[in-house]
């Protein structure tokens, strides 16, 4: 029986029209699950206490995120004459935890500093099954600094915060909104999601966000029900007005190139400082160069926190 010219010409566009459905679905799909492992991340645990890192008199607490979620953390004394108070919150990044930040705690311990290390939502032993890149993260921040009010050996007036990574962009971001936060160091953090987004899918899947970055960031903001893909340090940064701010980055940074320290410096302003890390990749900042790094934020902590 021989098909007309007029059927033959549906046939070919009822398959055209499956393909192309068939593909769109396939593509969201990928998208999707990119989102997925970028806002559920794998959880992990310290590979060790503070104790094993020659500190003493640390507790393991919690408080609550302003948004009711449990926050576990180490609250770290000084470990010497402590500096009139002066406390700081460090924030670690993306599938990390507390323990990432423990040498940071150690270094200012040793120097007079209070210190409070978090496991952001979502990840070691707090509660939350999604992260936000800085855009909830603020939350508990916000629950950091009323734990923080409720111990007599901490100054109020005197409280920073060190991140590292995500952890670099939300101090950044909390900082906007909490002028409770004195002074910000920021390190290896992203100038914007969207900045950032084709490097970490692509570093997180092993291939460039498919079938765009655009569709991937919508699928992270439905679900997190918040809006990720605003989250901007760049941006964020100008509302610090006169509070001190220290950029740090490695120059080899394999993950998040140079550029993006070098985009939230320019919109930072006074008093601001840019420390770059000759020899330093994404993780290993304090690593490359213990000796400068060390020197580097305890002077900047020593002038605009404890001065």
């Amino acid at each position: 029986m021989k098909i007309s010219r007029k059927i033959a010409a549906l046939i070919t566009l009822f398959m055209v029209l499956v393909v192309g459905i068939g593909a769109v679905f396939y593509a969201a799909r990928i998208a999707r699950g990119q989102a997925l492992s970028w806002v559920h991340p794998s959880r992990s645990q310290p590979n060790e206490t503070p104790d094993q890192a020659g500190l003493e008199n640390w507790e393991d607490v919690t408080f609550e995120s302003t948004d009711g979620l449990k926050i576990a953390a180490w609250f770290i004394p000084a470990q010497t004459d402590m500096k009139d108070g002066a406390t700081v919150i460090l924030v670690h990044g993306l599938s990390a935890n507390r323990g990432e930040m423990l040498n940071r705690g150690a270094i200012l311990s040793r120097h007079g500093y209070h210190t409070l290390l978090i496991d952001t939502r979502a990840h070691g032993n707090s509660d939350g099954t999604a992260t936000t890149l800085g855009a909830l993260e603020v939350n508990d921040v916000r629950g950091a600094l009323a734990y923080l009010a409720t111990r007599s050996e901490v100054n109020t007036e005197k409280i920073g915060i060190l991140g590292h990574s995500s952890g670099g962009a939300a101090a950044i971001v909390s900082a906007a909104q909490l002028p409770e936060l004195r002074v910000v160091i920021s390190e290896s953090a992203y100038s914007s999601v969207v900045d950032m987004a084709v490097p970490v899918v692509t570093a997180l899947t092993g291939r460039p966000p498919f079938p765009s970055t655009g569709v991937v960031l919508w699928f992270m903001d439905q679900e997190t029900v918040a809006p990720v893909s605003t989250v901007n340090p760049a941006a964020d940064v100008t509302k610090l007005a006169s509070r001190p701010i220290l950029i740090i980055h490695g120059e080899k940074d394999e993950l998040l190139d140079v550029s993006h320290s070098q985009r939230i410096f320019d919109a930072a302003t006074e008093p601001k400082d840019r420390y770059l890390v000759a020899e330093a990749e994404h993780v290993n900042i304090v690593e490359a160069d213990p000796a400068e790094y060390e020197r580097r934020v305890v002077a900047f902590l020593d002038e605009y926190l404890a001065g």
